[in-house]
């Protein structure tokens, strides 16, 4: 909880099933555990904000004075989100995340007018689906099936055009072949 990581232990049958006598050590005697919480009323709190030296963020204790508990939904970059008049804007959700997401870094790094906005949920969208589509030229669907999210996005807003870049083969995508559509786009 001190450094918001996860933990997993795997392990073998005989370890995870087998048993040992030890002692069980006093709480008084356990290190302290101080969970990174958000100050009460605090202005600069953005939930996507990571601390410089752990890397982790703050919690937002539901009640807190001045701030909400806040559930993630689009992409987050440095806790604002990418460039919201990019002359692409690149979306994909699902298992897509990785390779769109590293494609569209290697294009920022190229200095091309490019964003990124991944949906970890798409039923329902998130509220700010339209506030993210707005502004730019022109937007990919990334998908690995026949389109189904990019039909989605247009029946809900039509006024967006979507295009649509689809793999039906029980492959992912690679970094090569999204680089390769994504300037074929910017051109």
């Amino acid at each position: 909880m001190e450094h918001m990581t996860p933990v997993i232990m795997l392990s073998d049958g005989s370890l995870g099933n087998g048993s040992e006598v030890f002692r069980i050590p006093k709480m008084a005697d356990l290190p302290s555990i101080t969970p990174p919480l958000a100050k009460a009323d605090d202005p600069n709190y953005m939930p996507y904000r990571r601390d410089e030296k752990w890397l982790r963020r703050e919690w937002a204790i539901p009640g807190t004075p001045g701030l909400r508990h806040r559930v993630g939904g689009l992409e987050k970059e440095n806790g604002k989100g990418g460039d919201k008049n990019a002359d692409l804007l690149v979306v994909s959700w699902g298992g897509t995340f990785g390779t769109v997401r590293t494609a569209v870094e290697g294009l920022m790094e190229e200095g091309k007018s490019i964003a990124h906005a991944h949906f970890d949920y798409i039923m329902p969208l998130p509220r700010n689906t339209e506030e993210v589509l707005q502004g730019h030229k022109k937007i990919v669907v990334c998908e690995i099936n026949r389109g189904q999210f990019a039909k989605y996005l247009r029946m809900n807003f039509p006024e967006y055009k979507c295009e649509q870049f689809n793999k039906v083969m029980g492959l992912p995508f690679t970094i090569g072949e999204l680089e390769a559509k994504f300037n074929d786009l910017l051109k």
